[in-house]
């Protein structure tokens, strides 16, 4: 073959190749633009996001609202590789993104190639993601627009615009014009109700978030005047951010797998997982039995500087303690903070343990109407955020201080002291506090 016709046919082939790669995008070139409705239409996720993690195969973004969906605070968006298909992001860049997947699984972008798979977040592209998310109410420049608002007592629908007055403790708008409409609107989510006023969805262009609204009634001499009794952002956000373990996964006479123990000091103790009828799961518990100085459970993989960890316990035998632990901060053998219930003595104490040596923080006895008793299912919590901490028992908050002692995260897990038998189950832990 004439060397001329060889290299035409191999540019053929390259350029062939090339605009197969080019095209392997939808849609074509030349197709219109999606819109963001469109857009969110073909997703199953719709949020607002910073960028704060780039690898080569996921960035993490921190959600700020939803527009569609529920999902968790932090995620992971699984990235295509680097081609004319993807997009190009950079870390702290805040974006409105389109996704498709299970949060529990695998999250990927949603991308086409005149799109993209993300927008800007600006008024254009805000206001189109309240609208695919149905926010009937919008409040621009000084006017609330409630275009359908069921009168629950009469059963008849009004539109009505609002308009901002100017209050020296609260905000405050004046009914500026009232709009009867016809009573099939099927789409009328603002409810009034004896002199309330409910807005599950407003989107504020000022601030380019989206609300829910609770107005009551102030004045109904010259018209309507409601003053904002209390507003929040509509996130959709759920908190992932819970672990639990039962221990009924695995089979009796084991360790779970999740976990490691060990013993700070001298001793000898088998954590094992054992039958229990009687356990708030049935039908395993993760129980200990032995004697020596302070024995240790720590769930493997857990890191947490602020948060909490939890268990129910029964405190089954044990002359010398018949103690109940909870672990947080654990670097390592020797060196983490704890918190037991004594069945013994009726008290709650906490302790940091450095370089394998226990000091005491505090004790508190327990109220005399809420004793730990023997073979009882008990629940102990503690919450920890900084210096702050407080140990809960039966729900209620029975010890609370501050200490520097060990900073930073490390891990969870259970404790117990001497010759102590003690059951556990429904073990959890997380960075969801308590605010009580």
């Amino acid at each position: 073959m004439p060397i001329k016709l060889i290299l035409s046919f191999t540019m053929i082939l390259s350029s062939s190749l090339l605009y197969s790669s080019v095209h392997a995008c939808s849609p074509a070139l030349d197709a219109k633009a999606a819109t963001i409705g469109t857009k969110s239409q073909n997703s199953t996720y719709v949020f607002e996001g910073v960028v704060s993690e780039i690898t080569p195969t996921y960035i993490k973004v921190n959600v700020a609202q939803y527009f569609k969906g529920t999902g968790g605070r932090e995620i992971k968006i699984t990235r295509e590789p680097e081609t004319s298909c993807s997009d190009n992001f950079t870390l702290n860049q805040t974006r409105l993104f389109f996704t498709k997947g299970t949060m529990q699984g695998q999250l990927k972008l949603v991308y086409d190639r005149q799109f993209g798979s993300s927008r800007a977040i600006n008024v254009d592209s805000f206001n189109q993601a309240s609208a695919a998310k149905q926010c009937m109410a919008r409040y621009q420049q000084g006017v609330l627009t409630i275009p359908c608002i069921v009168h629950q007592s009469t059963q008849k629908f009004y539109k009505a615009n609002l308009n901002a007055l100017s209050a020296p403790t609260a905000l405050t708008f004046g009914v500026n014009n009232l709009t009867k409409i016809p009573s099939e609107k099927a789409d009328c989510v603002a409810t009034y109700s004896s002199g309330h006023l409910t807005v599950p969805c407003i989107s504020h262009d000022g601030s380019q978030k989206v609300y829910q609204a609770f107005l009551k009634i102030t004045d109904n001499t010259n018209g309507f005047n409601f003053s904002v009794k209390s507003s929040h952002i509509v996130t959709n956000i759920v908190d992932f951010s819970v672990s639990k373990d039962n221990f009924d996964t695995e089979s009796a006479g084991a360790l779970p797998a999740q976990w490691q123990t060990g013993i700070t000091g001298e001793g000898d103790y088998l954590w094992q997982l054992e039958q229990d009828s009687s356990a708030p799961s049935a039908a395993l518990v993760f129980t200990l039995k032995g004697k020596g100085d302070y024995a240790w459970a720590v769930r493997k993989n857990t890191q947490i500087s602020n948060g909490f960890v939890a268990t129910k316990f029964k405190a089954i035998s044990g002359d010398i303690d018949r103690a109940a632990g909870l672990i947080w901060r654990w670097k390592d053998a020797n060196n983490y903070y704890v918190a037991r219930a004594n069945a013994l003595e009726d008290n709650i104490s906490i302790y940091y343990v450095e370089d394998g040596i226990r000091h005491t923080l505090l004790y508190e006895d327990l109220p005399t109407d809420t004793p730990i008793k023997t073979n009882v299912w008990r629940d102990l919590r503690v919450d920890f955020k900084d210096d702050h901490f407080k140990v809960s028992f039966e729900g209620k908050v029975i010890l609370s201080l501050k200490d520097r002692q060990i900073n930073g995260a490390g891990s969870v897990g259970l404790w117990i002291k001497e010759d102590s038998h003690i059951s556990f189950d429904n073990f959890s832990y997380g960075t969801q506090l308590n605010n009580e």
